[in-house]
């Protein structure tokens, strides 16, 4: 990277919306030029300043009253906000109809889950097989050393998912 390319790209590095691998190239070059490191360093505490300046402005900050105002009407529509369980009885979820319709789409789904899934069964073992003994031949290394680690590998990812579908609320706490 040249000099000039890296003036071009310091505020982009510097807001954090360069590529990993652009950041690299501009931390390879910062490593190299000391006078592009001496500017980047002046850019950084101009930025720095410039932020704290507008932060602590008084022109920037927000008018007490009309911050009260909003907590207030915030916390209002907050009270009068129907809870889950009213917008269900609002629904006439209980109507016998509805439960009887979503009770066959239920069974209907069941069934067809459970026949899908001992059709595949047979037909997903044998391609993982042959895909594992082929990983295992790449690799250089026992076939139950790469079942092992794509159970761990999975087992990892099925923990995440359910972290971070917790974080959002839709997988319940347990």
């Amino acid at each position: 990277m040249r000099c000039q390319e890296f003036r071009e790209m310091t505020d982009s590095y510097l807001s954090d919306e360069l590529l990993v691998e652009t950041n690299h190239e501009v931390l390879r070059h910062l490593e190299n030029c000391a006078a592009c490191r001496s500017e980047f360093a002046a850019r950084r505490e101009l930025r720095a300043r410039v932020r704290s300046a507008v932060k602590n402005s008084p022109e920037t900050q927000i008018n007490s009253a009309f911050a009260a105002r909003l907590q207030t009407n915030l916390r209002a529509a907050a009270l009068e906000r129907p809870t889950v369980w009213e917008k269900i009885k609002v629904a006439e979820f209980f109507n016998p109809k509805v439960l009887a319709f979503a009770a066959s789409l239920l069974v209907v789904a069941l069934v067809g889950a459970i026949w899908l899934s001992r059709s595949l069964s047979n037909e997903t073992t044998i391609a993982e097989n042959n895909q594992s003994n082929r990983a295992g031949e790449i690799l250089q290394v026992p076939i139950g050393t790469v079942m092992s680690r794509l159970h761990r590998g999975r087992k990892l990812l099925r923990q995440q998912l359910t972290e971070y579908a917790r974080s959002f609320g839709i997988a319940a706490d347990g």
